[in-house]
Order: structure tokens, then sequence, then C-alpha cells
């Protein structure tokens, strides 16, 4: 079926269909950008936490041309559904770039009370944000997550974000006496990056 018929299918068919409908719509990806209207309706309206998974991934296949569903998305980081929290926080991943109005949200979500929510935001913050304050503030906060490996995931993307990360430097360094040997590692190339790519340039020497 065309899009526009699939979309149909998601607000007004039964419960079976619905579900054909947006698998179709996922397995067509940016093809189906046409559909992110009524999805992005059809995502505030849904009742059953496992719909709006559904709904909320279709939408992530979409990728950067589903933008405009980014608020609606980022509203399902309170979601009172785990799973549908971590759903929207890879969505917003998906959507990359064009999500960076979900920042704020996705910080708050990376202190999530669920560990995969937690580590969904800090790999959403990665992909969407080159390094903002907002940014670098909430993913260092994240050296300090329970979870060895959202630890090791938030020195990552520190180091990724080099230079703009200068401002986490301290809780970098904290973080390479970490009791883990994989955050401890994470963390001291981190260092080693973001203070490479912050320090100023070598002065040009000129000849006598």
């Amino acid at each position: 079926p065309a899009v526009p018929e699939l979309a149909a299918q998601v607000v007004r068919g039964p419960t079976e269909v619905r579900a054909a409908a947006l698998g179709a719509l996922a397995q067509l990806g940016p093809d189906a950008a046409d559909a992110v209207a009524p999805l992005t309706a059809h995502l505030r309206a849904g009742k059953d936490a496992e719909y709006r998974q559904q709904v909320a991934a279709a939408l992530g296949a979409i990728g950067p041309a589903a933008r405009p569903a980014v608020p609606a998305v980022a509203a399902l980081l309170r979601d009172r559904d785990a799973a549908v929290r971590q759903a929207a926080a890879t969505v917003l991943s998906q959507i990359g770039a064009g999500a960076d109005e979900a920042v704020a949200p996705l910080a708050a979500a990376a202190q999530d009370r669920d560990a995969d929510v937690r580590e969904a935001a800090l790999f959403a913050l990665g992909e969407i944000d080159p390094g903002s304050p907002a940014a670098v503030k909430a993913v260092a906060a994240a050296l300090r997550d329970r979870v060895p490996g959202n630890r090791r995931r938030a020195a990552l993307i520190l180091g990724g974000y080099g230079a703009s990360a200068r401002d986490a430097l301290d809780e970098l360094k904290a973080a390479t006496r970490d009791p883990s040997g994989t955050v401890r590692e994470a963390a001291r190339e981190a260092v080693a990056k973001v203070t490479r790519e912050a320090a100023p340039p070598a002065p040009v020497k000129t000849g006598s």
C-alpha cells in the first residue's frame, strides 16, 4: 500500500492492521516521510505503552525527516513506562542533529531512575548535540552513574565532543580513577583528546 493508505490504517484500523501498517512504514524508512504528521498525532493519542513504542519506532525509522515529531517524541521522555522513555530517546538519536531542541529533556532523562533510559539518553545526546554547555554538563554528570557502562559511554561522548568538553576536564580526570578499568581507559582517552583539541595553537615561527 502507498504511504497515505498505511498512515490511514494506523489511525483508523483495528489493532492487528495498525501493527502491520506501522511495521510497513518502519520498513519504508525515509520513504515514509509523508506519514510523519499522522504518526505524530497518533503518538500523542496512543494509550497502550507497547503501541506508543511501535509508533515511535516507525518515526525513528524515518530518520531526520521526522524532525517535526521532535516535540511529541521528547514529551515521551516523561512517559510513565520506562520502555517508552527508552524508545523516545532512541528515536531522537535516529532523527539526529535536527532534534537539537530535545537536548534539555534528554539531559533530564540522563538522570532517569531506569539505567536503560539513562543509557539511551546519553547516546542520543552524543548523536544530536555537538557539545553545547547543557549537553556537556548532563554527560559529565553521568560520569557518576551507578552503571559502569553508562559511565564509560559518558566518557566516550565527552571525548567525542573534543574541545567543547573542556569544562568537563575535572570530572574526566576524576573518572581516570574509576573502579572500572574500562571507564578509566575511556576517561584517559577523553582527557587526552579534549586537552589536545582545547590547547591553543602553537605560535608560528617566523624567520629572522
